[in-house]
């Protein structure tokens, strides 16, 4: 009798073993599909940006890779700033442009842009730029050709071309800008042919 009692206890810890062991299993197998689930997509993950009139074409940003057409976007919209304005919005143009300056230089910046903000509401002057040119360079230098028209008072007073040097990166996504220098034709031809960058 207590044979009997002993192997139906025994079948039935055996019976629940095997049950347990079987659900720590499917457990197992779940907890390894979700790493490498997650894995893969870390591994693959894409940032998805909404379009605007900025965004003309499909733009891929993927782990440290950027799309020429992002670079360009963004250097674009950074130059743009920086080179149209009137007095009324000078200072809030060049504060927006500011949300670009890597914080590295961000003071530098935005003592420099106070300055010619100043100076731009006191003399009255406003401009109209068109970006012509964005040469990429490298994955982190653009070369950027703007054609401007300047006035003061509502009077032409210059126009011509402007060649920049741009420099820039990328983190985690988001595009900063360590550099803006306004470049002679010589010295963009000679960076356009291939030369040195001496900054």
């Amino acid at each position: 009798m207590k044979t009997d009692r002993f192997y139906n206890d025994f079948r039935q810890v055996l019976k629940e073993s095997v049950v347990l062991k079987a659900a720590l299993l499917v457990v197992l197998l779940v907890v390894i599909g979700q790493a490498l689930a997650i894995f893969f997509l870390l591994k693959n993950q894409r940032v998805i940006l909404v379009p605007t009139a900025k965004f003309s074409k499909e733009v891929v940003v993927k782990g440290e890779e950027v799309s020429p057409q992002l670079v360009r976007i963004y250097v674009r919209d950074a130059i743009n700033l920086i080179t149209n304005y009137t007095p009324k919005d000078v200072e809030e143009r060049f504060k927006e442009f500011l949300y670009y300056v890597s914080p590295r230089y961000y003071h530098q910046a935005e003592i420099w842009l106070a300055s010619k903000a100043k100076q731009i509401k006191q003399i009255g002057a406003s401009q109209y730029a068109e970006v012509r040119r964005i040469e990429l360079k490298d994955k982190d230098t653009a070369l950027v050709e703007v054609y401007y028209n300047r006035f003061i008072s509502g009077e032409l007073v210059d126009q011509g071309i402007k060649r920049y040097l741009v420099k820039f990166h990328f983190e985690n996504g988001r595009f900063y800008v360590d550099l803006v220098k306004e470049l002679s034709p010589e010295e963009f031809q000679r960076l356009l042919s291939g030369g040195k960058d001496e900054v």
